[in-house]
């Protein structure tokens, strides 16, 4: 940007899709599936190295209300080979790669 340009930064956000993480032991068991700590899938999301720890704690009910850091959590997870689904219970599984 060049003096006084001003960029609507709404404008170039995408809405979130709604997050596949459902419950605490959703999270733990694809944490385990991708062979990460908690402190590695925490620090990797950009959180704590504790944060993981307070998310699976939470047992079944979501980890976290806040959409980004369900998106971060999921990423890394995507990134290590698992997806989570809620459909049609919620569960996770290795990417397919065919």
């Amino acid at each position: 940007m060049k003096g006084g340009e001003t960029v609507n930064m709404e404008l170039d956000r995408q809405p979130l899709a709604p997050s596949s993480i459902v419950s605490g032991l959703q999270l733990k068991a694809a944490r385990v599936m991708a062979g990460l700590t908690q402190a590695q899938l925490s620090t990797e999301a950009g959180f704590s190295p504790r944060a993981a720890r307070y998310w699976e704690s939470r047992s079944d009910k979501p980890p976290t209300n806040v959409p980004s850091t369900l998106e971060a959590i999921e990423a890394v997870l995507r990134r290590y080979g698992v997806e989570l689904f809620v459909s049609p219970t919620p569960g996770c599984r290795f990417i397919s790669t065919k």
